[in-house]
């Protein structure tokens, strides 16, 4: 058997002894032992067997089949144990160039099976260990793989480190295999893979550093870290990659950056620089960015949310954010919000756009726009092109729609105002004849009763007077023709006066009674044919209103000459009538009293002709003027409020086509929105955001797909306009 190989081909072999087996030299104290090889004061005690033995001052206490080199190991009731090194027993301290033993000073207690190589290792109840370094401690631990110095293990099994200074309590399967990875405290942990140094790790399984130093790990399992100065506190299953990052009561988050801290919150993802530091609770939450990465700081509570941004010091008019998405804003509370380089305060609110602001669930879409109520729609002042034509009755419409429609309601409004025009000036003009006819139907009559009645009365009272002229005249001609012919003179003037005077009264309190009855026909009509007119009419006033005086005047005209006319020729047939009667009543009185008489009697024609012509024009001019008046106040007024009225029905009907303008551009938007939101193939489930412009109006849209199964997909998409029109769109593909 080899016992000295390289350290002694430098050395001379004189200084020690030649082994052999079965061979017991110097110093030796055997006892119950056989087949041991021994060297320079082995002691082997108690029945120990099979032993090999090189070095000074071992001791065996009922341990069989060890082989021990160096010096001053120490081996009790430990079986099939090998300490020390064979090859490298010997070295020469290149300090002082003395040859010197390599491996001593080991102690094993009731310790089975182990490889124990280098210094003053102890092990104390500790079975099939393999140790090397200097000074490691394993005390009831089993199956430990221990190389390095300054490891200490206290009921640890199936341990492993290659490092230095570690301590094991209480800690079961752990790794640590690392170039400088020491000074890592294990303390009731079980089953970790340790990388790196000065790593602290309190009941704390199943987890792992890698290439991570000063980490302090608390009551967290199955974790892993790469990084340092990382604090884990009641978490598991979280991923941390980074440095000083704080995980307190979080389950399956990851955390990627530095100075990142998640406080009471789950399934969270976290990447970035010193995120977290103000909020108590972040939940089901994927966070992105640094600081309070846009949502606000005043922000506590995030959850189901996507928020990515840097640092902002604006202010968030809510403490917490949930259901929502965040990214690059500049403050965000509320639920249901989606906030794209803006601000979005208000659940259900959407902000989209630098400097945009979105609250009270209102929709700003596009940088600078704002929206502060729920139905609310702001893209700013931006234009919506290439909007396609609308088909369905809630379609939006472009303006070349709009144009025609405009056309047609106008060739419509047009055909309708003149077919209505036509038919009141038909209907006007058909009651002006009708009612002028019987105007001068009735008056006709009336000045035809009235004048015979006056011949009749005329007559009879002629008669009657000059029946009893004649009579006092034949009576008293013969005695008193001078006095008769007084009398009989002052008589008939007396008589005729009276006659005169009664027939002006009677004349003109008839017509008196006619021009009233004739101004309130008239008025009458007059106030129908308005009412008829403002019903039918909505266009082309000063057309029709023409129309209808030239009409109106030339029948006025017309039965104003008729009348004129007829009532010259009865008065001329009255005049003739009385000088015929007057002449042949008269024929028979004497010749003064006739001259007298035709005298007076043409007098009193002439007077009365006079008279009745005078009073007849200032009754056709009272009555033309009037109705002249009546007709041009009428006709003001009509134009006048039947040009407001026209105006009103144009305003309206503008403001309604601009209304109709603004909701068909604004429906525009909404599907060039929802249109305009791409599908991410090859993933479970898609979101997308997406906006459209048309000629003013704006909108919004969201949208969503999910593969229920491989061949079956189900998508969604909500729209919102400026015109305060929401939109729902939904739809299944299935292929085979």
């Amino acid at each position: 058997m080899k016992l000295i190989k390289t350290a002694l081909c430098i050395v001379s072999l004189s200084s020690f002894p030649v082994l052999s087996a079965n061979n017991i030299h110097d110093w030796n104290n055997v006892e119950g032992s056989g087949q041991n090889v021994t060297s320079w004061g082995m002691t082997i005690t108690n029945g120990s067997d099979n032993n090999e033995l090189v070095g000074q001052n071992h001791s065996l206490n009922n341990s069989n089949n060890n082989s021990v080199w160096g010096k001053d190991q120490t081996l009790i009731n430990s079986h099939n144990n090998k300490v020390g090194s064979e090859e490298y027993t010997y070295f020469i301290d290149p300090r002082d160039g003395i040859l010197k033993m390599r491996d001593y000073g080991s102690t094993l207690v009731n310790s089975h099976g182990n490889d124990v190589g280098g210094r003053n290792q102890q092990l104390t109840n500790s079975n099939n260990n393999i140790t090397g370094g200097t000074g490691n401690i394993l005390t009831d631990a089993d199956k430990n793989r221990i190389f390095g110095s300054g490891n200490k293990l206290e009921n640890s099994n199936d341990n492993y480190s290659v490092t230095d200074g570690n301590t094991f309590n209480n800690s079961n399967n752990n790794f640590l295999a690392q170039q400088n990875g020491n000074n890592n405290h294990f303390d009731t942990s079980s089953n970790n893979v340790v990388l790196g140094h000065e790593n602290i790790l309190t009941s704390a399984n199943n987890g792992r550093i890698d290439n991570g130093h000063y980490n302090n790990i608390v009551n967290s399992d199955g974790f892993r870290v790469t990084g340092s100065n990382n604090e884990l506190s009641n978490t598991n299953s979280v991923n941390v990659k980074g440095d000083n990052n704080t995980v307190n009561n979080s389950i399956n988050s990851v955390v990627t950056g530095n100075n990142n801290t998640i406080k009471n919150g789950n399934n969270n993802v976290v990447n970035g620089v010193n995120l977290g530091n103000s909020f108590n609770n972040l939940n089901d939450t994927i966070l992105y960015g640094s600081g309070n990465a846009g949502v606000g700081n005043n922000i506590t509570d995030i959850k189901n949310s996507i928020v990515m941004g840097g640092n902002t010091s604006s202010s968030a008019t809510g403490s917490s954010l949930s259901d929502s998405i965040s990214i690059n804003g500049s403050g965000t509370s509320g639920n249901n919000l989606t906030n794209i380089g803006g601000t979005a305060n208000g659940s259900h609110s959407i902000s989209l756009g630098h400097n945009s602001n979105a609250s009270n669930g209102g929709v700003a879409l596009g940088s600078g726009s704002h929206a502060e109520k729920a139905d609310e729609f702001n893209i700013g002042d931006r234009v919506i092109t290439a909007v396609k034509d609308g088909i369905e009755d809630h379609d939006a419409i472009n303006i070349a729609q709009l144009s025609d429609s405009f056309i047609n309601v106008k060739n419509i409004s047009e055909q309708y105002t003149n077919a209505q025009l036509n038919s009141a000036l038909v209907d006007a003009n058909h009651y002006s004849d009708t009612s002028l006819n019987n105007v001068r139907n009735i008056s006709k009559e009336y000045t035809n009763n009235l004048l015979d009645r006056t011949l009749t009365d005329a007559n009879h009272y002629s008669n009657t007077s000059l029946n009893h002229v004649k009579d006092i005249a034949e009576q008293y001609t013969n005695i008193q023709l001078d006095r008769t012919l007084t009398d009989a003179n002052h008589y008939t003037d007396s008589t005729l006066n009276n006659v005169k005077n009664v027939s002006e009264q009677y004349t003109n309190t008839l017509l008196d009674r006619t021009l009233v009855d004739a101004n309130h026909y008239t008025d009458n009509t007059l106030s129908n044919v308005k009412i008829v007119a403002e019903h039918y009419t909505n266009a082309q006033l000063d057309k029709t209103l023409v129309n209808a005086n030239d009409y109106t005047d030339s029948t006025l005209n017309n039965v104003k000459n008729v009348v004129e006319q007829y009532t010259n020729i009865q008065l001329d047939k009255t005049q003739i009538d009385a000088n015929d009667y007057t002449d042949r009543t008269l024929y028979n009185v004497k010749n003064v009293t006739e001259q007298y008489t035709d005298a007076q009697l043409d007098t009193t024609l002439v007077n009365a002709n006079h008279y009745t012509d005078a009073t007849l024009h200032n009754i056709i001019d009272r009555g033309t003027s009037y109705t002249d008046n009546r007709i041009n106040t009428v006709n003001t007024e009509f134009r006048n409020e039947l040009q407001q009225y026209a105006d009103n029905q144009l305003h309206r009907l503008d403001d309604s086509i601009k209304r109709n303008d603004k909701r068909l551009n604004a429906g525009i938007a909404s599907t060039i929105a929802a249109t305009s939101i791409p599908t991410k193939f090859g993933y479970k489930t898609s979101f997308g955001l997406g906006a459209g412009t048309f000629r003013g109006e704006r909108a919004a849209a969201v949208g969503t797909n999910v593969n229920v199964r491989n061949n079956v997909v189900i998508g969604m998409n909500i729209t919102h306009d400026t015109q305060n029109g929401m939109g729902i769109n939904s739809g299944i593909s299935i292929g085979w």
